[in-house]
């Protein structure tokens, strides 16, 4: 098993992560904008067969997660889904999201 070390900072305009794999000699680092939404994965399916995988995308460009038949769009890849304005939520309650998305 690979070690991870994270630091990461959920902020309000992007969350900033700080990361670096246990065999790796200097840290990398993923900028995710804001936006965040909980979609179907029919709805997610369909978007896909629609426009497509775009290869190996970066983290912030198509990052989604699934967990218990729920899925979560995260970031750049958020705004293809119409996301609602979450700028009154309190920032921790969505950055479990974002951290699992960077991990998967």
């Amino acid at each position: 098993m690979t070690d991870i070390y994270l630091s990461v900072d959920v902020g309000g305009s992007q969350t900033k992560i700080i990361y670096q794999v246990d065999d790796q000699t200097k840290p990398n680092y993923v900028l995710l904008p804001p936006a965040i939404e909980e979609i179907t994965k029919d709805k997610l399916n369909f978007f896909m067969e629609r426009l497509g995988w775009i290869g190996s995308p970066s983290p912030d460009q198509q990052l989604w997660v699934e967990w218990n038949n729920r899925v979560v769009v995260l970031g750049e890849f958020a705004a293809n889904f119409d996301p609602l304005d979450r700028i009154k939520e309190l920032k921790y309650e969505n950055a479990l999201w974002k951290v699992l998305g960077l991990l998967a």
